[in-house]
């Protein structure tokens, strides 16, 4: 029987995925599937939890309260879903999307995974690059549905997030805290290039990061080595670099692929323009993540919190315990 592995949040209801899982069940003539929702807010708790800090009792409840409101919508999509004729289950699963799939195919096998998102223009997750990143990653089939704006089952497209402002706010003062004493080290080659200023401006923004910025291709590899007046410094725990036409970018991102110092340092690349050469170029040096920046500061900024929080708080730290 053929097994599909859905993800999606504020689409979950939309009339274009209910659309493909139809057609998917026509195609294979038997079908079941599963939908995740990863849940919004939790990056917050996550990160506190590594960073050694405990996420305050009341913002703790307040959204535990939300995440309700979000499981009950997921249980009547299911429900509406089941009785057009899908053979469907689901779940709200652990922010961010990429650790929400990780645990769901860990539990069991699927043959597709269906990405369902808002229209271009809302949707954080094809700024975060998730589509390519599943690929490479999970090495499956992946479809991405994105919905159209004038499509009245989604959740408002107006609302940023399922979450009031004040725990959005408060979460983030948490992970500003967090970062006080831990925070994440950025390497920054920014080369003085648009997208590199923009990168700089919204890192810096997050309130997360220790920055490492470095303008030459020289020392931007003497940083990495920690050679000269880098020795001594603190390794990143991502290394940001804009795409851009010149050579100097081209060639860093050349040297960094064989650059022993570089090993199991991801690359975040960032442009001022979502193109399909930068794509190319993000595969070819297998690169963590593609993201275009836009000349608004905030959503910059709101992106790339996001994606420190995933690669960070999720994937490289661990638990510092307390008695």
């Amino acid at each position: 029987m053929f097994s599909c592995l859905i993800v999606a949040n504020r689409s979950m209801g939309g009339r274009k995925l209910e659309r493909h899982l139809h057609q998917l069940l026509a195609e294979h003539g038997d079908a079941q599937f599963h939908l995740v929702v990863p849940e919004r807010g939790v990056e917050a708790y996550e990160f506190s939890w590594a960073a050694g800090f405990g996420m305050p009792v009341g913002l703790s409840e307040r959204i535990e309260d939300a995440m309700r409101d979000t499981g009950e919508r997921l249980e009547q999509v299911l429900e509406r879903l089941r009785k057009g004729g899908l053979t469907i289950t689901g779940e709200l699963g652990p922010a961010p999307p990429m650790a929400a799939i990780a645990t769901a195919l860990d539990r069991q096998p699927y043959d597709e995974i269906v990405i369902s998102t808002l229209p271009d223009t809302f949707s954080r997750w094809l700024r975060m690059d998730l589509p390519r990143r599943v690929t490479r990653k999970f090495h499956l089939p992946v479809t991405t549905v994105v919905h159209d704006a004038d499509d009245v089952s989604l959740v408002p497209l107006t609302t940023r997030t399922t979450y009031p402002a004040t725990i959005v706010e408060e979460t983030r003062e948490v992970l500003r805290e967090a970062a006080r004493e831990h925070p994440i080290h950025v390497l920054l080659a920014d080369f003085g290039s648009p997208a590199g200023r923009r990168a700089r401006q919204a890192l810096d923004d997050t309130g997360l990061c220790a920055m490492h910025a470095v303008k030459t291709l020289s020392e931007s590899l003497a940083y990495l080595r920690g050679e000269g007046l880098f020795a001594g410094r603190a390794m990143p725990d991502v290394i940001v670099v804009p795409f851009e036409a010149h050579m100097a970018a081209r060639d860093f991102l050349a040297e960094l692929g064989a650059d022993a110092a570089r090993r199991n340092r991801p690359l975040l690349m960032v442009g001022a323009d979502d193109t399909d050469e930068a794509r190319r170029d993000a595969d070819a040096v297998d690169a963590w993540a593609f993201v275009p920046l836009s000349d608004e500061g905030p959503e910059n900024t709101e992106i790339l919190e996001q994606m420190l929080v995933e690669l960070v708080a999720l994937q490289h730290r661990q638990p510092i315990l307390r008695d």
